[in-house]
């Protein structure tokens, strides 16, 4: 059965392939990677961080990629979500939109790196409550 720990991993494996491959591709190839491939691994990361708690808290979650309706049900639940967190809601956008390239909205890299700084702020929060 998938708990929590395995979630948590998942979310660092979204979060380290965003992150490292930007740095290897700036270096190896001068920029092939679309931003909005990145973003939607961060997305993926933010979004399995939350799950990952509302797991290790053993409440029910439905199948969903929408941020801020995870960042509710933790709410609802008494699970006080940071105020520098709130924003991870507008990553919801990466999940599937930049997956079709006739619905992609050109990422920028300055909208990369907001991204993947909500990102890391919510996989450190999550990572830490669920080790207490």
């Amino acid at each position: 059965m998938v708990n929590a720990i395995d979630w948590i991993k998942r979310a660092k494996s979204n979060l380290a392939i965003a992150k490292n491959i930007y740095e290897q591709e700036l270096e190896a190839f001068g920029g092939e990677i679309f931003f909005e491939e990145l973003c939607f691994e961060i997305q993926q990361s933010v979004e399995k961080a939350f799950k990952a708690l509302l797991l290790f808290h053993n409440i029910e979650f439905p199948k969903t990629h929408d941020i801020d309706r995870l960042i509710k049900i933790l709410r609802i639940n008494n699970i006080e979500v940071p105020e520098e967190m709130l924003d991870a809601g507008m990553l919801t956008q990466y999940a599937v939109r930049t997956r079709y390239p006739d619905d992609i909205r050109k990422i920028t890299q300055e909208e990369y790196i907001e991204a993947l700084n909500i990102a890391e702020i919510v996989y450190n929060w999550a990572k830490e409550q669920i080790e207490q």
